[in-house]
């Protein structure tokens, strides 16, 4: 790793990037921390109070800590439950943003070919970029960690250490993996209007697909029971699904896995990306020095992710299906794109 994270790139990520860096904090602890914070003034000014009550809390602080935690809060009375994130809405946006920009801001500048020119290798460039974003949000999130476990010291709470330490744990790699795709983006793409573009794709495509596949599924005898099902699989490549599905014994270790799992899959196709694309070509919307690798690794993604889902009898089921669909379309990529070239050869 030490020939790979280049000190002096380290140095300028954090001189040219600070101040995104603390606008990103203040998304990512905004819950709960600054959330907390605010509830606990207007609670003491008289406001909420019958709020938090309802779920036998008896703190105002420990109240928006938990339900950020636990994500649905239940008053056990009269079984009604309140739904509630485990983090800002703002803050998976800002997170994917700033794995856009890490590029993107070198690109516009053209200070990405500067960078190519020095006397450091591409591949210290990505990776120095990439360790430095993530490392990044993982601080951001151990400070909230820091605060949860605090609280827990001085106030009477409605969670365990063990759900704090997986409500991390979750946010964590739903976090990277947002990152992963946003620096993915940019580093496929060469302007600011592709940048966008890209990120409005990745947010609706999994709406793009179910209409697609049901306006050509259907005549042809597709069931609506299977396109439910389909439907309901392609919601796991929706970008705030997990947001607003997250509740305590809802969610569990295979969606921390399958997450992380995405983030060093998407983190890994971007550094080879990186490696391989031509900086010197600037404001195309598209920077492939070669787009197989795209094609390759990353398509395969979705229909690996649908039979997942349909063999997702139990968690370790999903993703050993998934995994062996994933593999099995990276072959079938590699495989269709020999026949292609060799019918262009000879063609020629």
């Amino acid at each position: 790793m030490g020939r790979l994270l280049n000190k002096a790139l380290l140095w300028k990520e954090w001189r040219q990037n600070r101040w995104l860096l603390l606008l990103l904090l203040l998304f990512v602890i905004y819950t709960p921390i600054i959330d907390a914070v605010i509830f606990w003034v207007d609670t003491m000014m008289g406001m909420y109070r019958g709020l938090y009550g309802l779920f036998g809390s008896a703190d105002p602080w420990s109240f928006k800590v938990t339900s950020a935690i636990k994500g649905l809060m239940v008053d056990e009375s009269d079984g009604w439950g309140m739904g509630f994130n485990p983090l800002f809405p703002l803050a998976p946006v800002a997170v994917g943003l700033w794995g856009v920009l890490l590029i993107a801001r070198e690109r516009t500048p053209n200070t990405l070919e500067f960078l190519a020119a020095a006397p450091v290798s591409r591949r210290e460039i990505a990776v120095t970029k990439f360790f430095f974003g993530a490392m990044s949000i993982i601080g951001m999130m151990t400070v909230n960690l820091l605060f949860v476990l605090g609280i827990m010291l001085v106030a009477p709470v409605g969670y365990t250490w063990t759900e704090a330490l997986f409500w991390f744990a979750f946010c964590v790699s739903y976090l990277l993996s947002l990152f992963s795709l946003g620096f993915l983006i940019a580093v496929v793409t060469g302007n600011w209007v592709a940048n966008l573009g890209a990120v409005l794709l990745c947010s609706h495509l999994h709406w793009l697909l179910a209409d697609t596949i049901r306006f050509f599924g259907l005549p042809m005898g597709l069931s609506d029971s299977a396109w439910e099902r389909i439907r309901n699989g392609l919601e796991y490549i929706d970008l705030f699904f997990y947001l607003s599905n997250y509740a305590i014994g809802q969610v569990h270790m295979g969606h921390v896995a399958a997450l992380f799992t995405a983030f060093l899959v998407l983190g890994m196709l971007s550094l080879r990306l990186f490696e391989k694309s031509p900086l010197e070509k600037n404001g195309q919307a598209f920077v492939f020095g070669s787009a197989r690798l795209f094609w390759r690794f990353f398509i395969p993604l979705i229909p690996a992710a649908l039979v997942g889902y349909v063999f997702s009898f139990n968690w370790i089921s999903g993703l050993l299906s998934a995994g062996l669909a994933y593999m099995a379309g990276v072959w079938a990529a590699k495989y269709l794109m020999r026949q292609m070239e060799g019918n262009v050869i000879g063609a020629r």
